[in-house]
């Protein structure tokens, strides 16, 4: 055999084998798509086979067995579903607002139950705070500090006396220091009564110089 002989045969082989490998690509891949669409129809048909198990309108003792086993699955995945949906829905938390006035957490700030000595939230010891206006004010009682405008004390129930009067002339405080008297008619020397001051969400009458809403907890305007 000559030189180009052998080179004529070699090329005959390639060619063959380029040939082979192409039409088996070709059967493969018919193959692989006939098998796809062939586990499609066993899906469907096992799907239309549960369900008629489940309605007692299919009655196969070999498959029973299976179908049974499939119910409780479905019961779970069903359950995965709801939960997802209410994850889905949640909403991040809102700040609380901190509480000036009442019996708070001196630690966190948040308004607690009356009668609780601890936080919840950070274990801070609780306290009451009173709003300037009602400092020095408490229960005959059981001596707990009450805002100026209550009536009964929020821990024991008792009523709580009314603050004693003073006099509308009086112009020296108590405990000695600078005197402030409201300005009264023909009085122009003496300062003027400052507005009243209310909160625009809740509308408590607040403090003149009141920066929060002790009842709510919204932040005012300057």
């Amino acid at each position: 055999m000559g030189f180009l002989d052998s080179i004529k045969q070699g090329a005959g082989k390639v060619t063959f084998e380029a040939d082979r490998m192409l039409r088996l690509n070709r059967v493969e891949s018919a193959m692989g798509a006939l098998k796809k669409n062939l586990e499609a129809q066993e899906l469907d048909l096992g799907r239309a086979a549960f369900q008629l198990f489940k309605q007692n309108l299919l009655q196969i003792p070999a498959l029973e067995g299976r179908f049974a086993q499939m119910v409780p699955l479905e019961k779970e995945i069903e359950e995965k579903r709801i939960e997802a949906d209410r994850i889905r829905a949640e909403a991040a938390p809102q700040p609380v607002a901190p509480a000036l006035y009442g019996h708070v957490c001196l630690n966190c700030k948040i308004s607690l139950p009356i009668g609780a000595m601890f936080c919840p939230r950070c274990g801070g010891a609780a306290t009451d705070v009173l709003p300037p206006a009602a400092a020095g004010r408490s229960c005959s009682r059981c001596s707990t500090a009450v805002s100026s405008d209550a009536l009964f004390c929020p821990k024991c129930g008792s009523r709580v006396e009314s603050e004693p009067s003073k006099a509308a002339d009086s112009n020296a405080p108590a405990g000695g220091g600078e005197s402030f008297r409201y300005a009264t008619d023909g009085d122009t020397r003496l300062s003027p009564e400052p507005p009243a001051l209310y909160c625009p969400t809740c509308r408590t009458q607040l403090p003149p110089d009141a920066i929060f809403c002790g009842s709510c907890g919204r932040p005012l305007s300057s």
